[in-house]
């Protein structure tokens, strides 16, 4: 597709671009009842034969995409799901599960280094896999998106300009993405459509002049209320020091203390840019850039309380933590980051409520997808279309190189010609 994606199926992109090698083996984690079940049956799959690979693109995929990774189960245009008389299409849904799958493969690529085998059992007792919950997540998340696009039809709001263009470019997929993401050309559309709304309804209602927008006071209690703080920090370690290494831990003490000092002589207008360039300089993490946490997050004992306690524009130092001594320098949160988290938590409470009242008609359809089948057949496919890429890229890179070496060789004899005749003309 020659113009820009919107971030749904770019991701999805990403992400099968870093699992086209990936093989399907279980994460190493600690052993609890769910990771060892995940484990072992990975390691049978492991051992088993090998799927037959594709030595082209098979004629029912190009057909019908969903009716060949589904085994005739559904077909692109069945209507799968049904959210308050809106109709879901197969290949909508498909679309889903193979993001889904997608995204979950990638934070276990990423995680752990393996891939995701999505026959592993993550409930004995009730024989689940992590194919079936896959299943289940897609379902999840195709009611939202036809819940939201409902919700903003209700407001009135339509795609602008802008979208509908995107819209259009879209008769421009080539069919390897298309194939790539199990789904056809009017499901994509679908997809494309239902996010732009979901996309507008919350720029609706919570964005700059939105109906629900926060004032600055709303954001200032929010803020407060949890325990957003910004801050610069200078980390002088003490982790690696043995525990009875006294004079390497009252070395750091000093030098933090040493920092403080320094700071504590600079000006409030210059106060920032000093602390930048000696967080540069003595940071033990690296960390350059401002820091904003919440409540939310895990950070080591004393560092939240030391900030907590400052006023905007003020330094502080720290105890020994379990890290070492902090050099602080607080501001005011950073109004995008509170911003957005007030957002995005207002707005996924309105998706919670709105998605409590739902009328939700699965087909039975779904009952019949084989999961197992299901996702053999995709991995197998984007594997061929992966390979067939990787070496078309690699000939052209080749073919390119060529040239261009080509194009030097009849420079440098042009230059010989050249040469030669001026030299008869001196003659």
């Amino acid at each position: 597709m020659k113009k820009r994606m919107t971030a749904l199926l770019l991701a999805l992109m990403m992400v099968l671009g870093l699992l086209s090698g990936c093989t399907a083996e279980a994460p190493a984690a600690e052993e609890d009842s769910e990771t060892s079940a995940t484990g072992e049956e990975s390691a049978e799959a492991d051992t088993g034969e090998a799927s037959e690979a594709l030595t082209e693109i098979p004629a029912e995929a190009r057909e019908d995409i969903v009716s060949y990774l589904t085994d005739g189960a559904m077909s692109s245009t069945d209507t799968v799901l049904t959210v308050d008389g809106e109709e879901i299409s197969a290949a909508e849904y498909i679309f889903q599960l193979v993001y889904q799958y997608s995204y979950t493969s990638y934070l276990f690529y990423t995680s752990y280094g393996v891939g995701l085998d999505p026959t592993a059992v993550i409930d004995e007792e009730a024989g689940t896999t992590i194919g079936d919950s896959l299943k289940e997540q897609a379902v999840s998340a195709s009611e939202m998106y036809a819940t939201l696009a409902g919700q903003a039809e209700a407001e009135g709001l339509s795609l602008s300009e802008e979208q509908q263009s995107e819209l259009d470019a879209l008769a421009e997929t080539e069919e390897d993405i298309l194939l790539l993401n199990g789904t056809t050309l009017d499901g994509l559309r679908g997809v494309y459509t239902r996010n732009f709304l979901a996309q507008n309804l919350e720029e609706h209602l919570l964005g700059e002049g939105g109906t629900m927008a926060p004032t600055a006071e709303t954001l200032a209690s929010y803020a407060e209320e949890n325990g957003i703080y910004t801050c610069r920090y200078i980390l002088l370690s003490t982790a690696d020091l043995e525990e009875d290494d006294t004079e390497g831990r009252e070395a750091q003490r000093q030098q933090a203390q040493e920092l403080y000092d320094q700071l504590s002589e600079v000006s409030a207008e210059e106060l920032e840019e000093t602390f930048a360039g000696l967080q540069e300089e003595y940071n033990y993490d690296g960390n350059t850039d401002r820091y904003t946490f919440d409540n939310d997050d895990s950070l080591v004992s004393g560092f939240r309380e030391v900030v907590a306690e400052l006023a905007p524009g003020e330094l502080g130092i720290t105890e020994e933590t379990d890290y070492g001594y902090f050099v602080l320098l607080r501001f005011e949160p950073d109004e995008e980051t509170v911003r957005e988290s007030y957002v995005s938590e207002t707005y996924n409470a309105m998706i919670d409520e709105w998605m409590a009242d739902i009328d939700a008609q699965p087909s039975e359809a779904l009952d019949h997808l084989d999961t197992a089948g299901f996702f053999e057949r995709l991995t197998q496919l984007q594997s061929y279309i992966s390979q067939q890429q990787s070496e078309s890229a690699e000939s052209e890179t080749a073919d390119t190189g060529e040239a261009a070496e080509s194009e030097n060789e009849d420079t440098e004899d042009t230059t010989s010609q050249e040469e030669t005749s001026d030299e008869t003309t001196e003659s």
